[in-house]
Parts: structure tokens; C-alpha cells; sequence
């Protein structure tokens, strides 16, 4: 008889909640387990061995894709049919910190250099990074968090199991939310991965109890990117900058302004 089996399928935050899976839950009601991303452009990708898994296991936890992908909702659910699947939103908060250096598909990119190049454009560069690191620059981060967060609540709408976006608007301004823009913190990690839980009756994650080590693997890194006081005061949160922000919000002013710099010249 083939033994019962949990299947996670998506990119860093899915690979969190296989790990929740295999260190909370109890020995003996542990199902085998497996992972793979749901990309190639993150991790361990390999579409037939994903689509086998899909076929076979018994519950599938899938991030949840609507565009035009092997891996789209739709084409999950053909190849699960009946057979219980979670669909769990991705998690992408654009906005907390004011300027942001990630990756996207293999591409690096820096969220908010539109604000730097905007007032490149008004005063000049060297000015600009002086208005911009002493605050005289508005970051529009209020802005630019809520519209994550509709986008988010959007998607949610669209056939995801899990709702995760009233809980980060309901607590962001008391806890960080994000370690970067697609590194959600552990408490909202283990806010998701406790709605799986009670979906599919797993052992669900009292974060109050969890020693230092587990709170430490539970965590995805921390992007490049700080929150300043700029990004406090804009936010209204109830908790102070990062102490690292000025060295790091300067480098990826200076390097925004860097890229425009030389595509001027040449």
C-alpha cells in the first residue's frame, strides 16, 4: 500500500510552510513530505516530477497562479480533480520600506527608484540624493503598501484558500510585516500556515512557545532594503527605523543614480 503523502509546491514562502509541516507536526501523524518550486526561476524546479507529486498525493498545497501557466490554478485542479488542494496567495508587499533592491524572475530591480529618477529629473543627481537621504523626498510608501495590499486582497478573491491581507492591514503598523517585498515575517508565515492547518488538519504552530532557534529557521532573510524614519513617520507605525538605514537606503539612492548617470552617457 503507497504511504499518504503532502505535497507543497511554490517558491520561498512555500518552502517555509513544508518546513512548518515537517518540524511542528506530530511523528506519528506525519505524512511523507515534498517540495519543489514552482519556478525555474527559484530553487529546486522539475515540472514532471511537480506534475507526478500533483497526481499522487494525497493533500496539495500550491501557491496559487493566474496567469497563463503549467501551474495555474486551472491546470492544477485538472490534474487533481476531487483530490484536496490548498491554493495559498503569494505574499508581494511593495511600499513598507521606500527603496528596495530584489529580484524578480532572475532580474534584480530597485522598488522606488521612480522616486529617485523623479527628482533626478527636477534638481540633478547630486541634489537628488541629498533631498531624498534627508527626507525632503516623500517615499509615497502609504501609497504604495495599501495598493500591495489591494492587489493581494485581489488575488485572494481569485480562488486562493487562505486570507492573509486584513491580517497584515490590521497589524503592520505594530509589527513588521515583511522581511523584504516577497519575504513575508515569520508571524505572518505562521498566521498563513495555521489557516492550512485547520484546513487540512495539521498540527497548527503556537508561536508563543517557540524557542529563539525555531523563531531564527523560521525566518526568510532580510532583503536589501531598511526601513528608515522617513518610512515610520509616512507608515504611522508604532515602532522605530532600522538601525542599518542610512548606509543601506544611501547605497541604493547612489546606485539608482549611478544607472542614470551612465544610461545618459552613452
Amino acid at each position: 500500500m503507497l504511504s499518504s503523502k503532502v505535497f507543497f509546491l511554490g517558491n520561498c514562502q512555500m518552502n517555509r510552510f513544508s518546513h512548518f509541516y515537517n518540524t511542528f507536526t506530530h511523528p506519528a501523524r506525519k505524512m511523507d513530505r515534498a517540495y519543489l518550486s514552482i519556478t525555474p526561476h527559484y530553487g529546486n524546479y522539475i515540472e514532471d516530477v511537480a506534475i507526478k507529486n500533483l497526481e499522487e498525493a494525497d493533500i496539495a498545497i500550491v501557491q496559487l497562479v493566474l496567469s497563463d501557466f503549467i501551474f495555474s490554478r486551472e491546470n492544477v485542479m485538472a490534474i487533481r480533480g476531487a483530490n484536496p488542494t490548498i491554493f495559498v496567495p503569494y505574499v508581494y508587499l511593495k511600499g513598507f520600506r521606500r527603496i528596495e533592491r530584489y529580484a524578480s524572475k532572475g532580474v534584480q530591480r530597485i522598488d522606488g527608484s521612480d522616486i529617485v529618477l523623479d527628482e533626478v529629473k527636477r534638481v540633478g543627481h547630486r541634489e537628488a540624493v541629498l533631498n531624498y537621504m534627508k527626507g525632503q523626498v516623500k517615499g509615497r510608501n502609504l501609497e504604495r503598501f495599501t495598493r500591495s495590499l489591494e492587489e493581494l486582497r485581489n488575488r485572494e478573491s481569485r480562488g486562493a484558500d487562505i486570507k492573509i491581507a486584513d491580517y497584515i492591514s490590521d497589524t503592520f503598523r505594530d509589527r513588521v510585516p515583511c522581511q523584504s517585498i516577497n519575504h513575508p515575517a515569520p508571524h505572518v508565515l505562521f498566521e498563513m500556515y495555521n489557516q492550512i492547518a485547520d484546513i487540512a488538519g495539521f498540527t497548527k504552530i503556537d508561536a508563543a512557545t517557540l524557542p529563539p532557534y525555531e523563531i531564527g529557521r523560521s525566518t526568510l532573510p532580510q532583503g536589501h532594503c531598511a526601513l528608515s524614519p522617513y518610512c515610520v513617520e509616512e507608515l504611522g507605525l508604532n515602532y522605530g527605523a532600522e538601525t542599518h538605514w542610512f548606509a543601506t537606503m544611501n547605497r541604493l539612492v547612489r546606485d539608482v543614480v549611478q544607472a542614470d548617470t551612465v544610461a545618459a552617457q552613452g
